[in-house]
Order: structure tokens, then C-alpha cells, then sequence
């Protein structure tokens, strides 16, 4: 990217120096049964990890789900986690949908959120229809409707259709990010 300057050789260093602990942690983790209903100690041998790296605030809810606030701690502004949180769950399910409800839902238990302004909340919405709305590939119905309607193959329909959603998308978070200066 254009005026970003990143050390890959340094990133992967300082990675490979993780390597006996991510090990350990993983060899940790599949150790526990964890079927359906039963994951109790995979909970657990997590929750104590995230406690031992440091995260102040680890909790398990009432369905056995560990919460740590890794993005609202991130430093990046709440208008670009919510874009990210949107775009992530869009590139791997593929519905705008399922993206727009998880991402909603994520950010809503922000506690960071409760404290922003009707505008920076709106604001936050146009950042989420953003990620959700970029990447559209062949889990999502519409990609498959302009494939059809359309009479091209696939391959023209990424290039076309999943390039022009994702530019979509990007405007979104760009008029989330704008209208976010003046809340």
C-alpha cells in the first residue's frame, strides 16, 4: 500500500519468535474435548491464556463465548472496526445479511460504544453497510443473480460485479469515515 512502510522480514522475525508458545497454546487447546454443549475446558485453557498475555477485561457469558475487548483496545477508530468486523464476516460467509446482523451485534456490546453520539452512530451504520456490502462472491444470491441475468460465467463476474461492490463498499466506509468528523 501506498505510503505504508512495513519490514515483512521483521514482521515474520518477531513471529517465529511466538513459536513455541502459539505450539504450546494450540497442543493446549485440542487436548480438551470440546463437542457441542461440552466445551467448558476449551473455554478455560483460553480465558487463562488471554489472562496471561495481559487482557484486563476476559470474561465468559452465559452461552460460554469469551469476551476480550482486542479491537476496542486496538487504538483504531470504532468506525474502521466496524468496517473490518462487517468485511471479514462478508469474505468468509458471503451473506451481506449474516455480515450487517454479526457486525451490529458485535459492535453494539462495545462498551466504548454506549458513549457515542446519534451521528457517530450513524455514522458507525454507513461503515458496516460498507464491509458488508464489499466482496461479494458465490455464497451471496446476488452474485449468482447478475451471473444469470446477465448470461456470463463466474470468472467475469468477480472481475465485474464482486469488484464493483467492493468499490461500493469502500464508499461506504469513506462516508462513514467522513460523516465520523463531525459527530
Amino acid at each position: 500500500m501506498e505510503g505504508i512502510d512495513m519490514d515483512f522480514d521483521k514482521i515474520k522475525a518477531a513471529a517465529e519468535g511466538y513459536r513455541a508458545d502459539m505450539s504450546r497454546f494450540l497442543r493446549d487447546m485440542i487436548s480438551h474435548p470440546s463437542e457441542s454443549c461440552e466445551e467448558k475446558e476449551v473455554v478455560a485453557c483460553i480465558k487463562a491464556e488471554m489472562e496471561k498475555l495481559g487482557y484486563d477485561e476476559v470474561e465468559v457469558d452465559g452461552l460460554g463465548n469469551i469476551i476480550g475487548p482486542v479491537l476496542e483496545k486496538s487504538g483504531m477508530p470504532l468506525i474502521l472496526v466496524a468496517f473490518l468486523i462487517a468485511f471479514l464476516v462478508r469474505a468468509s460467509v458471503g451473506s451481506a445479511i449474516v455480515a450487517m446482523t454479526m457486525a451490529s451485534g458485535i459492535m453494539a456490546t462495545m462498551p466504548a460504544v454506549a458513549g457515542c453520539s446519534p451521528l457517530y452512530l450513524a455514522a458507525m451504520c454507513c461503515a458496516i453497510c460498507g464491509g458488508a456490502t464489499a466482496l461479494s462472491h458465490v455464497n451471496d444470491a446476488g452474485f449468482w443473480l447478475v451471473c444469470s441475468y446477465l448470461e456470463v460465467d463466474e470468472k467475469t463476474t468477480l472481475k465485474s460485479w464482486t469488484v464493483m461492490e467492493t468499490l461500493i463498499g469502500l464508499s461506504g466506509l469513506g462516508l462513514g469515515l467522513l460523516i465520523s468528523l463531525f459527530a
